[in-house]
């Protein structure tokens, strides 16, 4: 059975992710980061490539998120897959626990470009 990773990648999956990296943030060694926060994650506008065949290709896709220091600048957002998330989204299984721990190294932030890269496990 095809299952699509828009199916899966849902509203609660993307409310968890949105609270995991304002939550990441807020705990940041650096305290020049902890004013920068997550106020929403959604699918990109282009979803040509929002599909499970692209995740089974590049163990990623590209997502639109709102962050910053007012959490309204929007930013691209590339989520990787892991081995235990790519797995469990082509087998069309739910992804939410497989947001790592705030205390992992799990975000990138290059704010010149307005990206961020979230792995999962």
């Amino acid at each position: 059975m095809f299952v699509s990773s828009i199916d899966m990648l849902t509203r609660t999956f993307y409310a968890h992710l949105e609270f995991k990296i304002s939550q990441a943030f807020a705990k940041e060694k650096d305290l020049s980061l902890r004013h920068l926060w997550c106020d929403g994650v959604t699918n990109p506008e282009n979803e040509v490539n929002f599909n499970i065949d692209y995740i089974k290709k590049y163990s990623k896709i590209e997502l639109k998120s709102w962050f910053g220091k007012t959490g309204q600048e929007v930013y691209r957002l590339i989520l990787k897959f892991g081995k235990i998330s790519r797995d469990k989204i082509i087998i069309g299984e739910e992804i939410i626990d497989c947001i790592p721990d705030i205390e992992n190294d799990w975000i990138f932030l290059d704010s010149e470009n307005r990206l961020l890269e979230i792995t999962l496990n």
